[in-house]
């Protein structure tokens, strides 16, 4: 075996330090040599090295190399600018849908699979294609399809990736259903395929550590597995997932480990959340929010990661902190709307509810009643995909009653058929008490306080305060 021959193979095993060992004393210098070093310089995260080399030659085959380059610094708008030069091969186009996918626009991303034909690839180009039409599927909610691409991957693994880190894959395609299965607010079943992901994992251990960065796979995985724990209300067992990923962080590169250790203050601060501990969740919000922002300048994090840590700092301030929570949202809104298509059903909701608090928070009636509107928009959008999302029906009637204070005749009978449409259900009559409190604090009609009055007099009295 020649030399070139081991320096691919090391490659293809995910021996990137190995291959660039391997590559430093190499020097043919001609453009196959370059390509397996932007390779290597690409698996080992030196980014800014690997566009360099691309710089340095010409030719289609180093502009879509120069392209990744870019989309891994977070350079996505040259990057695109890049692609969209470049004769629309199979390697190009699933390139152009990935960048599509990250940057929210997972309709079109799917378009541009849609023209590209399965049978035509091979390999790793296959399995890329097949899993990112999962995630895009996934990111539109539309679970059949995702779940079903999945199912493909883990089928096609054998056959597409080298033996040595199959279980890695495997390993990614349950963490990735895993995660399917949470949006789906499927928690137990998300657990039970975290399982077989964790098992993956040790097998890849076993199989072949050597792996480049496998820490940061672990950690990843880690780190969901104790967010899902929490979500599951398993509050010991997501601190103990969440202590073993915080114990490899020393493990971790800087570049690696200043990525995971916002990754980490944002995980813990939703656990911390869920178990009521707001201060300590919003000390990790906080560091992870800073964090996150510092990496986004040298394109080392996504700002959809900067969003969600500042959504959820500003939702656990006080009133008291009004100005912070008013600058958290400014941040988390545009960036929301940016990523709508990845996860519609979340950020819907998120918008809607940040609207609701600015609306309350205002200053002026005319801009409270503005956020007020868009918070009702972004509701009934919500509710439009699925009728029977009962947090976001009695979020949208809090918010009517929010905008009843300010404007208390043109909501009136919406209102009315709100309550009455809600209390069909047992469970949200100690809500609709809790409504109707509010209701008779405000200003509002004669002919309504007497419908309010009849209304709770047919309320079950068990639950009357």
């Amino acid at each position: 075996m020649d030399e070139k021959e081991k320096i691919k193979n090391e490659l293809d095993a995910l021996h990137f330090e190995r291959a660039d060992t391997l590559l430093s004393g190499f020097h043919e210098n001609d453009g196959e040599e370059a390509l397996l070093k932007i390779r290597a310089l690409r698996g080992l995260y030196r980014f800014e090295e690997a566009l360099t080399v691309c710089l340095e030659h010409e030719g289609m085959v180093f502009d879509l190399e120069r392209a990744k380059c870019l989309f891994a610094l977070g350079k996505t708008k040259e990057a695109r600018s890049l692609l969209e030069m470049l004769e629309p091969t199979n390697k190009v186009k699933l390139t152009v849908a990935a960048l599509d996918g990250e940057t929210g626009d997972v309709h079109r991303a799917l378009e541009r699979l849609e023209t590209i034909r399965e049978e035509d690839l091979d390999g790793l180009d296959r399995m890329d294609f097949v899993l990112l039409q999962a995630d895009l599927y996934s990111f539109e909610e539309k679970m059949n399809s995702s779940f079903w691409s999945y199912a493909k991957g883990l089928e096609l693994t054998n056959s597409c990736v080298p033996k040595n880190w199959r279980s890695l894959r495997r390993m990614l395609i349950y963490h990735n259903m895993a995660d399917a299965y949470e949006q789906m607010e499927q928690e137990e079943k998300a657990l039970e395929t975290y399982r077989m992901a964790l098992t993956e994992m040790e097998n890849q251990k076993e199989k072949d550590s050597s792996v480049t960065d496998l820490a940061s796979y672990e950690i990843e995985l880690l780190l969901s597995v104790a967010n899902c724990f929490s979500n599951a209300e398993y509050a010991k067992e997501a601190k103990t997932y969440l202590k073993k990923a915080k114990a490899l962080l020393p493990e971790m590169k800087p570049r690696q480990r200043d990525y995971f250790g916002a990754r980490f203050h944002y995980i813990a601060g939703l656990i911390a959340m869920n178990a009521g501990q707001e201060p300590e969740a919003v000390f990790h919000f906080e560091t992870a929010y800073h964090a996150q922002r510092e990496l986004v300048k040298s394109g080392k994090d996504k700002r959809e990661h900067v969003a969600r840590s500042a959504y959820y700092l500003a939702s656990l301030l006080t009133d008291e902190k009004s100005a912070k929570k008013l600058q958290l949202y400014q941040v988390a809104t545009p960036i929301f709307k940016e990523v709508l298509e990845k996860e519609p059903s979340f950020y819907m909701a998120s918008l809607a509810d940040m609207e609701n608090e600015q609306g309350r928070l205002a200053k002026t009636q005319e801009e409270a009643l503005r956020h007020f509107d868009q918070a009702i928009e972004w509701y009934e959008k919500l509710l439009k995909r699925n009728p029977e999302d009962r947090l976001a029906m009695e979020s949208l009637l809090v918010t009517r009653i929010n905008r009843m204070a300010l404007d208390p005749i043109r909501d009136e009978e919406i209102v009315k058929e709100a309550l009455k449409e809600i209390l069909t259900e047992k469970d949200n009559v100690p809500f609709i008490y809790s409504i109707c409190a509010i209701l008779e604090e405000q200003d509002h009609s004669r002919t309504f306080f007497s419908w309010l009055h009849d209304f709770e007099e047919g309320l079950p009295t068990e639950f009357d305060a």
